[in-house]
């Protein structure tokens, strides 16, 4: 879904005549990203134990599927809200604020999940806490970039549209994709 609207938004962001459309291709595609990743993780999380015993088996236990899948899931949707904005930094060239961005994500990413794993001996939930952490610091810091820097907040049906149509084959390869590294991992536990 990320990747899939950043490719959309970028090839109208090109395509829009003046700064009032290019605003209102990434004010829409941001909305569309954020409605969307929410719309499809938040029922996940609510049921994520049903999730946790499908996606780890017998082999994780119960309690602790659960609190992995809690906080991945919302790793994921800063993720899925990074590629966006990732996209905008390219678009806008903007490198050196990209690059400190990263550098930053990258340092507290490690130092975190050093801290956690070594000192608080939190094991994998210190790294899927770092992970958190640090994502969530990344997609915020340059979603308040994109925000900042673009003009008066606009969504449009029209642009939604064009970026659905453009983005849509994208989304499914996308899905499939996924379904079927998912499917190899549940047919190698049941079958192996």
């Amino acid at each position: 879904l990320g990747v899939a609207m950043a490719e959309s938004v970028a090839r109208f962001h090109f395509e829009a005549k003046t700064d009032r459309d290019r605003d209102r291709v990434w004010w829409t595609g941001l909305a569309f990203v954020i409605a969307v990743s929410t719309a499809v993780l938040f029922p996940v999380w609510l049921a994520r134990d049903s999730f946790a015993g499908l996606l780890f088996g017998d082999e994780i236990a119960v309690a602790d599927s659960r609190k992995y899948l809690s906080l991945c899931l919302p790793t994921v949707w800063f993720t899925i809200v990074t590629m966006l904005t990732d996209t905008y930094m390219r678009v806008r060239k903007w490198s050196k604020v990209y690059v400190g961005v990263s550098f930053m994500h990258l340092i507290i990413s490690v130092s975190l999940i050093c801290y956690l794993l070594i000192v608080k001996n939190l094991g994998v939930q210190g790294v899927l806490i770092g992970n958190l952490i640090a994502n969530g610091f990344h997609a915020i810091t340059l979603l308040l970039v994109l925000v900042l820097s673009r003009g008066r907040p606009a969504v449009s049906f029209v642009v939604l549209r064009k970026l659905w149509k453009f983005g849509a084959p994208l989304i499914v390869t996308s899905i499939l994709s996924t379904v079927m590294h998912q499917a190899d991992r549940y047919f190698l536990r049941e079958y192996l």
